[in-house]
């Protein structure tokens, strides 16, 4: 949701990264909108069990924000 008086981000990133073992995704994952302010990430690979944490960064009014949420994968 764009920040109150913002128009829409500029463009939306997600990453994968596993913190315990210092390493990411093997593939970049691709963003693309998905309309009504929604957006669709595709080619994200998870190759192992254990905790990944999601990186989003979203670009609008000319600043980045970062968002991390954290899953633990079986």
């Amino acid at each position: 949701c764009p920040k109150s008086g913002q128009s829409a981000p500029e463009g939306v990133r997600v990453d994968g990264f596993m913190p315990d073992h210092n390493h990411g995704m093997n593939y970049k994952a691709v963003v693309k909108p998905a309309g009504g302010g929604r957006y669709e990430a595709a080619g994200m690979m998870f190759h192992m069990p254990g905790k990944w944490d999601f990186i989003f960064e979203v670009r609008a009014g000319g600043k980045t924000d970062k968002l991390t949420h954290s899953i633990n994968l079986q």
